[in-house]
């Protein structure tokens, strides 16, 4: 028996969200909705490509480490994102974005590929002959079309927000960048907080100032409480040396009055000098 059409689209839908939050850095939706299946030979589906033989944003199977737990249950292969269009593209000199997918996604790209993208564009070629406009696309709208930017705002929302969450894919950068960036700070992971930032700059299309001054809430308040802690260092620096001259004017005050008081009492064993 085949899976019901709700079902196939849960999938694809839960799919496309794991690339905005929650298991990769989070991607921005162009790159999401563009992406292209496994094993696609034509052209780049991006109008304006003028990236000689470019295969556009897509996705590859590979074989899967032996120490890597990216591969999905049971197959011995993982899949990998390689995006040359992506936010930093220009000035990562057509550098593309590429990394292994963690298994949380790949299990469900694996159903998507193999089962429920073919039933969807099935369903939707009887009678209508629209499937052919998918053009290798992983991702298609209900009417077999290619998912637009409008059509993925509205799968987020309808997948997030009866979770009883309302969280904006901007927000979720936010959530995301400040929960591990604070994750980071309390395990003093100074080195791995230095990777996480340079990886995930990257893959979002920001910089660690735009972390700063967007994305990390907490980033103010850190700063804050780091020019607390150093106003409590200087403070204490400070009324050390006031309590180390307050000793030093109570020594040479207490020698002042010993000397006066010596000199008081020769006066007056010797008596007063013609």
């Amino acid at each position: 028996e085949l899976p019901s059409q709700g079902l196939i689209l849960q999938v694809m839908h839960a799919a496309m969200c794991c690339f905005i939050f929650g298991f990769v850095p989070p991607l921005r939706p162009s790159i999401v909705i563009s992406l292209q299946l496994p094993g696609y030979e034509g052209p780049c589906c991006l109008a304006g490509c003028n990236i000689q033989g470019c295969q556009g944003n897509r996705l590859e199977w590979v074989a899967a480490s032996s120490s890597s737990s990216s591969s999905s249950s049971g197959s011995g292969r993982a899949l990998r994102l390689v995006a040359p269009h992506h936010k930093n593209s220009s000035r990562a000199q057509t550098q593309p974005l590429t990394y292994i997918l963690p298994p949380e996604i790949t299990c469900l790209l694996e159903y998507h590929i193999s089962i429920g993208r073919g039933i969807m564009l099935a369903e939707r070629r009887r009678g209508r002959g629209m499937a052919e406009s998918v053009n290798g696309r992983l991702f298609c709208n209900k009417v077999g079309g290619p998912v637009g930017k409008y059509c993925m705002s509205t799968i987020w929302n309808r997948t997030v927000l009866p979770q009883g969450v309302t969280l904006p894919p901007r927000v979720a950068r936010s959530v995301h960048v400040t929960g591990v960036r604070t994750a980071a700070a309390a395990a003093a992971a100074t080195n791995g907080a230095q990777a996480f930032e340079a990886g995930g700059t990257f893959a979002m299309g920001n910089s660690s100032a735009m972390w700063d001054k967007v994305y990390d809430r907490g980033h103010s308040g850190r700063q804050v409480d780091k020019a607390i802690d150093l106003l409590r260092g200087a403070r204490g620096e400070v009324m050390a040396k006031l309590s180390q001259q307050q000793q030093q004017q109570h020594q040479t005050a207490g020698q002042v009055a010993a000397l006066a008081a010596s000199a008081a009492s020769a006066e007056r064993v010797e008596g007063p000098t013609a």
